[in-house]
């Protein structure tokens, strides 16, 4: 199952649509279904996922609708479930620099994301998750080599396993 808005996200979507994931379902031989719209909208049975993945998708989305989405994604899940995750952590946004937030998003406090899904962090180093305590970044910078994402994306990659 693929729950994803596409272009109606906020203004800051993509194209996503039943033939694009067709596309992918033949090149990969997989089956996946798509739920065209917002995680709180598709009506999905409570109790129904073992695994719920996020890549890089929540540092785009408005911080309230941030709540919603993780309080929705715990229902989804089964106890023992996990949510695996990965944040951007742009660099010319806070704590790396002034604005607070870019044409992408914004930094979002991976310890807030855990304290607001409920979850239990299972995977993850405080170190190197922006908004815990032992979050130094510093140390985050010093290995800007091996986490950067990309050239002209300025962002590097932060992940996470949350359990339910």
């Amino acid at each position: 199952m693929n729950v994803d808005p596409g272009e109606q996200a906020h203004g800051k979507g993509w194209a996503v649509s039943p033939k694009s994931i067709g596309l992918l379902n033949r090149r990969f031989g997989t089956d996946v279904e798509l739920h065209h719209g917002f995680v709180q909208d598709a009506k999905l049975p409570a109790g129904s996922f073992d695994r719920v993945v996020s890549i890089s998708t929540l540092e785009h989305v408005p911080e309230p609708e941030i709540a919603v989405i993780l309080q929705e994604i715990r229902r989804l899940l089964r106890p023992g479930g996990l949510l695996v995750l990965t944040l951007d952590l742009f660099l010319d946004v806070h704590p790396f620099a002034e604005a607070e937030h870019n044409r992408y998003g914004k930094n979002v406090s991976a310890r807030w994301l855990v304290e607001q899904s409920g979850l239990e962090l299972l995977v993850g180093k405080p170190t190197e998750l922006y908004g815990f305590p032992q979050f130094s970044v510093q140390t985050v910078l010093g290995r800007q080599s091996e986490l950067l994402v990309g050239e002209g994306y300025p962002a590097m990659v932060q992940a996470l396993v949350l359990r339910r």
